[in-house]
C-alpha cells in the first residue's frame, strides 16, 4: 500500500503519474484523509504510481455466539474435582 493522497484540482503537492515504473507508490484515500496533491501534465512535480489498496477482509455474518458450540460450562473443569486430580496422575 503507498502514502495515502487525495486529489485535489489546486493548491496540493504537484505530482506527476510516472510512466517508467519509478516513483513514489501512492493510494487514493476512500476517506478522504491524505496528503493533498494535485496532478500535473508537462510541468515539474514529484512522480508517483497509483497503486490498489489492499482488498478488505472479507466479514462473516453475524451469528449467535454459541450457535453451534456447546454449552461452555459442560467443558470447564474445577481444577480441584475428582476429573481433574485424575488426569495429572
Amino acid at each position: 500500500m503507498g502514502m495515502s493522497v487525495v486529489t485535489v484540482a489546486t493548491g496540493g503537492m504537484p505530482v506527476v503519474e510516472s510512466t517508467n515504473g519509478y516513483g513514489l507508490p501512492v493510494t487514493e484515500a476512500a476517506n478522504k484523509f491524505g496528503m493533498a496533491v494535485t496532478k500535473v501534465v508537462g510541468k515539474p512535480g514529484l512522480p508517483v504510481i497509483f497503486v490498489s489498496p489492499p482488498l478488505a477482509r472479507a466479514t462473516r455474518q453475524a451469528e449467535p455466539a454459541d450457535a453451534d458450540l456447546p454449552d461452555r460450562a459442560d467443558n470447564m473443569v474445577d481444577p480441584k474435582s475428582e476429573r481433574a486430580r485424575a488426569s495429572t496422575i
